[in-house]
């Protein structure tokens, strides 16, 4: 063909056909830890609202903040420490709540094996973490999963290297391209790569910022696309 479009998500075919890529934090190669949410609903979820972060709708931080707490204690009451700092339950519809409370960490997304043990792992965290909320009663009474992700959520793989490279200064400055292709406004999140140096995440601030076309062409191979996470911004050095 012509052109191509790598949609693998890692960057797969780029890497096959030769492309440079970054993967990792720059220095040690510590990728952002992955992520298994599930589904979940209880009795009377109305009941739950002063542990649910995201309550229809609202992102007031207090709230959030306070809610985040006040689960992190009812899972430590039941003898479950999550792997994630800021465990979270999201209203997602009317009675059906989103749960996430797990970071699988030191797991390169390239690696099969890696992979499947990261997934047996989050799944059976989430049930555990589950089993120890319903146990209390109160609220959480009849709390159980009744869905969860087909796959474990990856926040970073293979970076290919492409013909521009949004940089954390360009998304500070909000970046304009007469070549963009979306602009996104979301902040930049960077996760704990490694429980031992915090559990929790950090963020910054961002101006709406364009995506050029050029940072989804490949710089090695003429005719190849990226799309998704394969094609990404530079992370900071620090």
């Amino acid at each position: 063909a012509d052109t191509v479009i790598d949609t693998s998500g890692n960057g797969d075919v780029a890497a096959l056909a030769g492309c440079a890529f970054d993967l990792g934090r720059p220095g040690d190669g510590a990728c952002l830890p992955l992520t298994l949410m599930a589904l979940v609903t209880a009795d009377d979820v109305p009941a739950l609202r002063p542990w649910v972060s995201f309550w229809n709708g609202s992102l007031h931080w207090p709230d959030r903040r306070d809610a985040v707490q006040r689960l992190g204690a009812s899972l430590a009451e039941g003898g479950i420490t999550p792997t994630y700092g800021h465990p979270t339950l999201f209203q997602v519809q009317d009675r059906v709540l989103a749960l996430m409370i797990d970071h699988q960490y030191g797991v390169s997304a390239i690696d099969g094996g890696q992979m499947s043990q990261a997934t047996l792992r989050a799944r059976r965290d989430l049930h555990r973490a589950v089993d120890a909320l319903r146990a209390q009663g109160g609220p959480f009474t009849g709390l159980r999963i009744v869905a969860s992700a087909e796959q474990i959520g990856i926040r970073e793989g293979r970076r290919i290297h492409g013909r521009y490279r949004l940089t954390v200064d360009d998304l500070i400055a909000g970046l304009r391209a007469p070549d963009a292709v979306c602009r996104a406004s979301f902040n930049i999140d960077l996760h704990s790569v490694r429980e031992s140096e915090g559990r929790g995440l950090t963020g910054q601030k961002v101006a709406p910022y364009d995506i050029p076309l050029r940072c989804l062409v490949a710089r090695d191979v003429d005719g190849l696309l990226m799309a998704g996470r394969a094609a990404i911004i530079q992370p900071p050095t620090n």
